[in-house]
């Protein structure tokens, strides 16, 4: 339970049905202890998904209005077919890798950035 936040859950046809996030878990196994209660019972099936050809910042833009940690990526053709899942962790790390690879190109550039000095003229 603490490697995954959140857990696409498909048909049987494949399609995507819903997710399932460590928190629905939590909440179905405190509030309900009915041994019929199914994985699609527990978690969401509202869904508000991505598309591969989003713009990244509009789907973070997305997570961050719906309170959301985790999107599927669906196909705009097909909007059941699952393709992926971009989750706010996924989003964290590309952007801390991006913070890094500039930090060194900054430092191996040998250029020192300062702010230049003008001399007065008479």
């Amino acid at each position: 339970m603490t490697r995954r936040q959140g857990t696409l859950i498909a048909d049987e046809a494949g399609n995507l049905a819903g997710i399932i996030t460590r928190g629905d878990l939590l909440r179905a196994l405190e509030a309900n202890h009915n041994p019929e209660r199914t994985v699609i019972d527990a978690g969401s099936t509202d869904l508000i998904v991505a598309y591969p050809d989003e713009v990244l910042r509009d789907a973070v833009a997305k997570m961050i209005r719906n309170d959301i940690g985790r999107l599927p990526v669906v196909s705009r053709d097909q909007p059941r077919k699952p393709l992926g899942y971009l989750g706010r962790a996924g989003v964290i790390a590309a952007r801390m890798r991006s913070h890094e690879e500039e930090h060194l190109r900054e430092r191996g550039t040998g250029f020192k950035l300062s702010v230049p000095r003008f001399r007065r003229t008479k």
